[in-house]
């Protein structure tokens, strides 16, 4: 046998992973079959009584009048068809292309932080240094 022991685990896990989608593909064809059963099965009853009700149908009732609902007008910011760049700007409250970059203001952001503590670094040495 050349192989390494790596080798014969992949094959095994291979094999393990065929078995798998063997027995998938054989659930896949009895849910078929079984679906397929249950499809043509009530297509034969209703051809043997085209006059019977059909399976879980309820008996017919009298018809009552029923007060139904007004329909609701809909605000006008939701029906006029605006564009998403008009409506991120009512929302943002400023034009996106106005702000700077994210990334430079994160830049300056670290920046500013780094300057505090080089300042406060110089002020400790000088302090512990002359004092």
């Amino acid at each position: 046998m050349n192989g390494t022991v790596a080798d014969l685990e992949r094959l095994n896990e291979l094999r393990r992973q065929r078995e798998a989608i063997a027995g998938h593909l054989a659930w896949l064809d009895r849910e078929i079959a079984r679906v397929s059963a249950q499809r043509d099965a009530p297509a034969t009853v209703s051809a043997k009584a085209p006059n019977a009700p059909p399976p879980n149908s309820l008996p017919s009732l009298p018809s009552v009048a029923v007060d139904r609902p007004k329909p609701v007008a809909l605000p006008t910011h939701l029906t006029s068809a605006r564009s998403a760049d008009d409506i991120f700007e009512e929302i943002a409250g400023e034009n996106p292309a106005e702000k700077p970059p994210v990334s430079k203001t994160g830049c300056w952001i670290v920046f500013l932080a780094v300057s505090i503590v080089g300042f406060g670094g110089a002020v400790f040495a000088i302090y512990a240094y002359y004092g």
